[in-house]
Order: C-alpha cells, then sequence, then structure tokens
C-alpha cells in the first residue's frame, strides 16, 4: 500500500475537522462553514401589519427603566406609572386620525376592560416599521413564537454565563462548560426591554434549572 504524503494527510486532517465541528458551526480558521442566513423569530411589526388583537404586556419596573407610560386616557391627564401595570396586557384595537393640520394619529387599546391610547406622528409610509419607542413592553407574539419552537426541546446550547436564582436572587454561574446538553422547560417574559425572552431550561448534566 502506497504511503500517505505529508500533503494528502493534513487534507484528510482538516476536512476531518471541519466535518466534525459542522454540526457545531464553530467557525475557526481551519473551516470554511458558511453560516445559514439567521430566520426572525416574528417578522418586524409595520404599521401595515397593525391588526386588531395584537397583545403586549408591561415588563416589571427595574433600575434604570422609565417610571411613566406614555399611554393616556380620555378621562384625564394623570401620567400612568409603570409600576400601577406590570404584568397587566394591553390588546391593541384600531387607530384614528386625528386633523390634517397636525398629522398625529391614535392608536387605541384595552386593558382590563379600560380603554389608553398612544399618540404618535402619522407614519410617512404604511410599510415603516413601528417603532413607539415606548418603554416597559414587549409585544406578546414575539414570546408566543419562541415557545412554539423551544419549549419541551433538547438541544445544546454555547453560553459563557447561565443566570439562576439563590434567595429570591439572581446569581450568575461563570464560565460553565459550553456546548451543554439542556431541556427547555418554559418560555416567558424577561425583564428587560432588550432583553424581552425569559428561557427556563434544565442542565441535564447536573439536572439544576437556569435561564
Amino acid at each position: 500500500m502506497k504511503k500517505i504524503t505529508y500533503k494528502l494527510y493534513l487534507y484528510i486532517l482538516i476536512t476531518a475537522n471541519v466535518w466534525a465541528q459542522a454540526p457545531y458551526q464553530v467557525n475557526t480558521s481551519s473551516t470554511s462553514i458558511i453560516a445559514a442566513k439567521p430566520n426572525f423569530w416574528v417578522q418586524p411589526l409595520q404599521y401595515i401589519t397593525l391588526k386588531t388583537g395584537l397583545r403586549f404586556m408591561v415588563l416589571p419596573k427595574v433600575k434604570g427603566s422609565a417610571d411613566e407610560l406614555n399611554f393616556k386616557t380620555k378621562t384625564g391627564d394623570k401620567p400612568l406609572l409603570v409600576k400601577d401595570f406590570e404584568g397587566k396586557i394591553f390588546v391593541y384595537k384600531k387607530y384614528e386620525d386625528t386633523t390634517e393640520k397636525d398629522s398625529k394619529r391614535r392608536y387605541y387599546f384595552d386593558c382590563e376592560g379600560k380603554t389608553y391610547f398612544l399618540e404618535e406622528e402619522r407614519p410617512d409610509n404604511e410599510n415603516n416599521t413601528v417603532n413607539w419607542n415606548e418603554p416597559s413592553i414587549i409585544w406578546l407574539d414575539e414570546i408566543d413564537a419562541v415557545k412554539k419552537k423551544l419549549e419541551g426541546k433538547t438541544l445544546w446550547i454555547n453560553a459563557d454565563r447561565w443566570k439562576y436564582e439563590l434567595n429570591g436572587k439572581k446569581v450568575y454561574k461563570d464560565n460553565p462548560e459550553r456546548f451543554s446538553k439542556i431541556e427547555v422547560l418554559q418560555v416567558g417574559v424577561g425583564n428587560y426591554r432588550n432583553f424581552p425572552v425569559r428561557v427556563l431550561f434544565r442542565n441535564l448534566k447536573d439536572q439544576k434549572q437556569y435561564f
């Protein structure tokens, strides 16, 4: 049998390395993996797709977040405090344009049988992404999409910090083992607008719960 040359051996070694790492998408200088185009959990909400029945929840008040909601009621100008609406769900109903002169639009919502509205500049293009910059809210369609894709699934994660709770306080587990096998137990709402989804999972190695 002919001896395998050094170049051929090196080629086999690199090829084997690519094959072994491909399932984990670990891109290094010795691989040529083309990452798949990421999919949106939910397509961005546009004014043209703003439909009756869409829901959002007010997130808990946390340090550094706004104290007030920008929503108003027809019966008064008293500010709505975030702490009074924590965990409550608003349901979008309709909009109406005000006079042509001021170019305003009011978006109406129901919450526990009461009507609220948010007044903004009328969009110049109905295909624009809805960007109300409303603090402390999360659209529940986003949570529902993640629940559908992850809840009950067993998968591998690659993370350098996990959270867990100890005596009612959040604690970090730094530098956990990489590519850990987990079971997703529950998907819910997070605490921050830029971290809107909380995924509760069990680490199958130590059988403890993290998020």
